[in-house]
């Protein structure tokens, strides 16, 4: 995603990985902060660090857009955590692709609960 984004877009980019180790070279144009975070001993899923970063950060002026990636209750502590700041749900592009402790259903994504 942030290789297709045009050099005039102003973003700031959070990402959780395990470790200094896993963190990789971002190739994009646009003004880019990034923002990486070590999950340490967390488990994978734990919304804590990037909710936290995500309640600090600066949000975007008038239409800026967040866009929301990870596990599913990660991505409504998210939603959550924005919502709360005053971020507008239609500004917001939250996308679950994993459940802790779920296998995904066939089409690839976490299985509807019914």
């Amino acid at each position: 995603m942030a290789g297709s984004l045009p050099a005039e877009a102003r973003v700031t980019i959070i990402l959780e990985v395990p470790g200094p180790g896993d963190q990789q070279e971002l190739i994009t144009g646009a003004d880019t902060r990034m923002l990486w975070l070590h999950r340490g001993n967390r488990p994978a899923g734990d919304p804590s660090a990037l909710a936290g970063a995500i309640a600090d950060v600066p949000l975007p002026p008038g239409t800026g857009h967040a866009y929301l990636a990870g596990e599913a209750k990660l991505v409504l502590a998210l939603r959550e955590t924005l919502a709360a700041r005053g971020m507008p749900a239609d500004r917001t592009s939250p996308k679950a692709y994993w459940g802790l402790g779920k296998a995904n259903a066939a089409h690839g994504e976490p299985a509807k609960e019914g």
